[in-house]
Order: C-alpha cells, then sequence, then structure tokens
C-alpha cells in the first residue's frame, strides 16, 4: 500500500495518512510526504508523485499497468479497463 500526502493540504489533513497506515492490515506500506498546499498532488505531478505512482503499481505487476493512447484506459494483463469518467 503506497499512501502519497501533500505535508500542508487544505483539503485533507496529512494526519490522515499516519491513520490509514495504522489501521490498514498490510505491513507492506510506503508513506510519501510530499512538500505542498495542494490537494491536487497526482494530478498536478507535484513532487513527482505520477512517477512515484507508476513506480509503485510496475512494482505490483510485473504486466506493468499502462494508460491508453486516450489517456482513459487502464490496460492491465492483456485486459482494457475504461475509465469511469
Amino acid at each position: 500500500v503506497m499512501v502519497a500526502q501533500g505535508t500542508e493540504d487544505r483539503v485533507v489533513d496529512v494526519k490522515s495518512a499516519h491513520i490509514i497506515l495504522e489501521k490498514i492490515a498490510s505491513t507492506d506500506t510506503s508513506l510519501h510526504l510530499i512538500p505542498s498546499r495542494r490537494h491536487g498532488i497526482l494530478s498536478e505531478d507535484i513532487g513527482g508523485t505520477q512517477e512515484l505512482t507508476t513506480s509503485f503499481l510496475k512494482s505490483l505487476d510485473p504486466g506493468e499497468p499502462m494508460i491508453g493512447a486516450d489517456g482513459n484506459t487502464a490496460l492491465v494483463r492483456g485486459q482494457e479497463f475504461a475509465d469511469a469518467d
């Protein structure tokens, strides 16, 4: 389980990241505190969060999940999943 949280996020308190990791059953966890006041750290790629997330996902599946050319489709183990948005 990977949690990335902005250190000064004005929407979600940084303490919540610690609470999530304390409550989760897995011991294979990582916490990445990103120096930022922004809430959209992933969508805005603050602190390299997109690469961090991509690397984490690749470590889970040797088939390496990929985003389709349309930017909305995830390809995992040869299966296609359309974005719900």
